[in-house]
């Protein structure tokens, strides 16, 4: 297929390999240690849009939610008036959620720290509470099938655009989405897949710069058949 463009949305597991020095994947013993700055450069998605010759925007972000991932590619998409693009997007863990609060927009989290309460501007007793409200409600099911809702409306929305969606999803065990075109079949999470290839891999640990590039070939190979 042929594209103007790659469009990278996800968590920190689309945002950068995590080998570089102090990194969780960091080990003394890696030949080559990356800073910070740049290990971006080793995301799948910039590799691959390299192999493509084309654009790359990757607006993966720790922490973020599956419903902001979806979010943010609409909203950039929108503003670029982008056209005939690849979107990949990394789904992440389903009980994340984001929430508006005073025209800004935040993440939450079932294990949710202290740090909360200063981003929401409220106490802690009344933040927990709403915590506990929610999760208490909480339905894995119905979560997967709201996520197939927001991938098949962004898929349409994409093919309007002359774009196409590609999805994975990154780490979440015994989550069971209903089959589509969109999904990248080569796994059923990133994690499980590094896991099989890596023996020393402790599942849930970011993924490093080797695992970003084998995924870019798997991916290319898969574009191109």
């Amino acid at each position: 297929m042929k594209f103007d463009n790659i469009l990278v949305s996800g968590c920190s597991w689309c945002e950068h390999p995590y080998d570089y020095v102090g990194g969780e994947r960091y080990r003394k013993t890696d030949a080559k240690p990356y800073s910070i700055k740049d290990i971006e450069n080793r995301a799948f998605g910039k590799l691959l849009s390299d192999k493509f010759n084309v654009d790359y925007k990757n607006l993966a972000n720790a922490g973020n939610s599956n419903d902001i991932i979806f979010y943010n590619v609409w909203k950039y998409i929108q503003q670029n008036q982008l056209n005939n693009s690849l979107v990949i997007i990394g789904l992440t863990e389903i009980t994340r959620f984001f929430v508006h609060h005073k025209k800004k927009r935040k993440i939450l989290k079932p294990t949710m720290p202290k740090r909360y309460k200063d981003l929401f501007n409220i106490s802690e007793k009344d933040l927990r509470k709403f915590h506990e409200v929610k999760y208490s409600l909480f339905d894995d099911e119905l979560m997967c099938e709201e996520i197939i809702m927001m991938c098949d409306l962004l898929e349409k929305y994409l093919e309007s655009r002359g774009s196409k969606l590609l999805v994975f999803n990154s780490f979440t065990k015994n989550i069971n989405y209903e089959p589509r075109n969109y999904f990248y079949n080569g796994f059923k999470t990133w994690a499980e897949y590094v896991e099989s290839y890596d023996e020393e891999y402790q599942f849930n640990r970011h993924p490093n710069s080797y695992d970003h590039q084998i995924l870019t070939n798997d991916l290319y190979e898969y574009l191109n058949e």
